[in-house]
């Protein structure tokens, strides 16, 4: 039911996106959206690696189950498991066009109606929260 209820939300929103122009947003809001994104993804990757770290020697005094890792290769092996892993593949790559035109047309309309009311705010919580993280989490190297 959700599925069909995803497929139905994504056809609407392309027939109402086909139907009025959004405004494109300007290259300097694409520009800070990138690397506010790229330093967000980069901070998850650090941060699974310290915990990666930190969980290492708690899993060495953990009893390893042969049951699931035989499980797991016989769920690997299942001709079903692989063909869904093959259509969820194949559905993210269709779809990555399409939350690009979502994800461009979110950034017109918030930066024409919202960003002129609430552009000040939201650039002084991200920095605030930026400083926060790196006090909490510092960079590598440091």
């Amino acid at each position: 039911m959700s599925g069909k209820l995803v497929v139905a939300v994504i056809l609407a929103l392309q027939v109402t996106a086909s139907v009025c122009e959004l405004p494109q947003p300007s290259t300097e809001l694409v520009d800070k959206y990138t690397d506010l994104k790229d330093s967000v993804y980069k901070l998850l990757a650090y941060a699974g690696i310290r915990a990666k770290e930190a969980l290492e020697p708690l899993a060495q005094h953990l009893p390893q189950s042969q049951a699931a890792k035989e499980y797991v290769e016989e769920l690997q092996g299942k001709p079903h498991v692989q063909s869904v892993v093959k259509v969820a593949t194949g559905a993210a790559g269709e779809l990555a066009p399409l939350v690009d035109k979502v994800r461009m047309a979110g950034l017109g309309l918030y930066e024409t109606y919202a960003r002129p009311y609430v552009g000040t705010y939201l650039d002084q919580g991200v920095t605030a929260i930026k400083d926060f993280v790196k006090n909490v989490l510092p960079p590598e190297g440091q």
